[in-house]
């Protein structure tokens, strides 16, 4: 997406880390799960830089629905957690563990 373009209408943009085309393709299997799985009353969705959570959000209002949408994370990557909640981007060494294998990001 160019700098100081605007989304699409219903189109949840959070961050310039991934291209508007990436949310829509996101959003496309977003609905075909909300319209295949009926009354859902909560989806939880990993979030890495975004994407995944604004399909979500944005397949829902576009279907009208009133699922809440949960953003989870792992807890020893908090960034994510840490940049939402004080609204600006926050950097922090990854420490996560993969079928028992330490690894450092």
């Amino acid at each position: 997406m160019k700098p100081n373009a605007q989304p699409p209408s219903g189109i949840c943009i959070s961050s310039h880390h991934f291209h508007r085309d990436l949310v829509v393709g996101v959003a496309s299997y977003a609905l075909e799960f909300l319209r295949t799985v009926a009354r859902l009353d909560t989806v939880y969705v990993s979030v890495g830089m975004g994407s995944g959570i604004c399909g979500l959000i944005t397949a829902r209002d576009l279907l009208g629905l009133n699922t809440e949408i949960v953003g989870v994370g792992a807890i020893n990557a908090p960034a994510t957690a840490r940049s939402f909640a004080r609204r600006a981007s926050r950097r922090r060494r990854v420490r996560t563990h993969l079928r028992g294998r330490h690894r450092d990001a």
